[in-house]
């Protein structure tokens, strides 16, 4: 499995965000199941399988939204 970078996650995510409102206010679906499965991601317990799942789901996710145009 390849080693995905925590940090490059976090500056992805915090770049996004006008982006993020943006789908968010048009009711986007993805980015609406990204947004709470985020939440639940940062309450949950430690997981290494969540963990793994939120970061590929999260990387699928931002290829799709956050590199295209809205």
């Amino acid at each position: 499995m390849k080693n995905i970078n925590i940090r490059e996650l976090e500056v992805k995510w915090e770049n996004s965000k006008n982006k993020i409102n943006q789908l968010v206010l048009k009711s986007d679906k993805p980015t609406m199941k990204m947004m709470r499965f985020y939440k639940l991601y940062i309450t949950s317990p430690f997981d290494i399988t969540a963990k793994t799942l939120f970061e590929y789901a999260f990387c699928t996710w931002y290829n799709e939204k956050m590199k295209g145009e809205l």
